[in-house]
């Protein structure tokens, strides 16, 4: 009988916890969903994280590493919050601060046992207007969305759309540092826009 409470418990905080956003808010010191689980490096087995605020790291215990805590750290600006939840074979982690937005996708790297960067996003806002910058690193794909606020129709409407393809090599975790808003690369697909005679 005591087994089978156990079982039960165990499998209540799975539930309750899986895939489970975990927040942060460095402003207002504050924790909401202190673990998230799920699969996360794809062996079929429960896998969990945390974020600790004593040492600003991610905590994994992985079935590969045997359960074994280990950190990565993950250091965050002032007035800032995080969120992060566990996905089927990685991660996501967002960072907001003010009216920035960042979000990394991560996925777990069996043969090289890390977590590799694949997806990459950036969103601003400022003066009724949002840019959208984001990063397939699978495919290659970089695209800027930029956005208006229409009075008349009291929603955002996209009034430029620039995609193209970046060769990058793989990026793993403490690599990621890659800047979306690159100046070159925004100038470039500023020049594709007048190419295209589109309606910037």
């Amino acid at each position: 009988m005591k087994k089978v409470m156990i079982s039960i418990i165990a499998w209540c905080f799975c539930l309750c916890n899986y895939g489970q956003e975990i927040i942060v808010d460095f402003h207002e010191e504050v924790i909401r969903h202190e673990y998230s689980i799920a699969d996360m490096d794809g062996d079929y087995v429960i896998d969990s994280f945390y974020y600790n605020t004593q040492n600003d790291s991610i905590m994994f215990s992985l079935s590969t590493h045997h359960f074994r805590p280990f950190g990565l750290k993950y250091e965050v600006k002032e007035n800032t919050s995080i969120r992060l939840m566990a996905t089927l074979g990685g991660f996501t982690i967002s960072s907001i601060h003010e009216l920035e937005t960042r979000t990394e996708h991560y996925k777990y790297d069996v043969n090289l046992n890390k977590f590799r960067l694949i997806f990459l996003r950036h969103e601003q806002k400022e003066n009724k207007e949002e840019t959208l910058y984001s990063l397939d690193l699978l495919t290659g794909k970089y695209k800027i969305l930029l956005s208006r606020y229409d009075v008349e129709a009291d929603s955002m409407f996209v009034y430029s759309d620039v995609s193209k393809i970046i060769n990058h090599s793989p990026i793993f975790w403490g690599e990621s540092n890659f800047d979306l808003q690159n100046k070159l690369l925004f100038r470039e697909s500023q020049e594709y826009l007048i190419l295209e005679e589109a309606d910037i």
